[in-house]
């Protein structure tokens, strides 16, 4: 009986000492990396079917992003610092996490800058969500086009994953079957977990090999993206109101930036662009000569998410290229 007793006793002073110890690392974590962000968006943000087919952001809605907070307004769109003015022409800005400024204040996204930039002469409207694709884009432009009278430009921020639907698996997630919901927990809420797999894992890498793939072995689903957002730009055309799209870049395209063939999606996808006579910019070398090293410009071990640094570089970009006369 006293031996049985020892037995369980040992078991759960190494079940504490355990968990003394899983603390006390998540704890040194979040005290000395607090750069590091957690990764989870709140449901609510979410209203399904909005756009059609596609989901949108839900008027008046809050809730946490990659651990920062983000507003909607009661128009659907982002709010940052900078109030809706109803009187100013507005922008409308489409794009997927990236444009959404995941990881980063409202204000510190390069939609927050440039909102702030162009606050006198115009109002900035981003309806960017998590997930989205090319064929949000289409649902999300189209819709606001029919009811919203005060559009007068569209851009669309492109990323290289924006080709394919947010269905589509990611890297990694696939292989970790039933346990994906305790790597989902774990993402949500250990900081600690998400620095180990930062130095166990180039993610940055994985994600762009992943991405890459599709440019070169799905040129059919890269002209089918080109064909939606000419979708756009010709109902642009119709009502007047310009249309261009921005090519942003990845951290490891960044890290590499003298190899020319890692630019090759943005180019593909430039060409068939032009060919349909839509105003298109890549933002990558711009990015690549500011942000070195490439790392800092992107959160922690992401390479697709902007930083801080990165938001700045991109909306100093946008300024230099004078968004308003494209």
């Amino acid at each position: 009986m006293q031996k049985k007793q020892y037995i369980w006793k040992l078991v759960w002073v190494n079940i504490l000492v355990l968990a003394v110890m899983v603390f006390g690392i998540e704890a040194a974590v979040r005290w000395t990396m607090p750069g590091i962000n957690n990764q989870g968006t709140d449901g609510n943000l979410m209203k399904d079917n909005r756009y059609g087919d596609s989901p949108g952001l839900r008027p008046g809605a809050q809730g946490l992003v990659f651990g920062k907070k983000v507003q909607v307004g009661r128009d659907g769109f982002i709010e940052t610092s900078v109030p809706p003015d109803s009187t100013k022409p507005v922008r409308l800005i489409l794009g997927d996490s990236v444009t959404m400024g995941v990881g980063v204040d409202a204000d510190s996204s390069f939609v927050g800058r440039l909102a702030k930039y162009y606050q006198h002469t115009l109002r900035l409207s981003n309806a960017s969500l998590i997930g989205y694709s090319n064929k949000d884009y289409l649902n999300v432009a189209e819709h606001l086009l029919a009811t919203d009278t005060k559009v007068k430009g569209i851009t669309v921020f492109f990323c290289l994953n924006d080709v394919y639907e947010g269905t589509t698996a990611v890297p990694m997630m696939s292989r970790k079957g039933w346990l994906a919901p305790a790597f989902t927990f774990l993402k949500q809420n250990s900081k600690a977990y998400m620095f180990l797999k930062g130095i166990l894992s180039d993610r940055a890498k994985a994600y762009f090999d992943f991405d890459y793939a599709f440019y070169a072995a799905n040129p059919d689903l890269v002209k089918l993206a080109a064909d939606r957002l000419d979708t756009i730009n010709q109902a642009c055309i119709k009502k007047g109101v310009s249309f261009n799209v921005v090519l942003l870049p990845y951290e490891y395209q960044l890290r590499n930036k003298d190899v020319d063939s890692l630019r090759a999606p943005q180019h593909s996808l430039q060409l068939l662009l032009e060919e349909r006579l839509i105003n298109v910019m890549d933002a990558t070398d711009a990015a690549a000569e500011v942000l070195q090293p490439a790392a800092e410009g992107y959160l922690y071990a992401d390479g697709i998410h902007f930083s801080n640094r990165g938001h700045l570089a991109i909306s100093r970009f946008i300024i230099d290229k004078k968004l308003t006369e494209l």
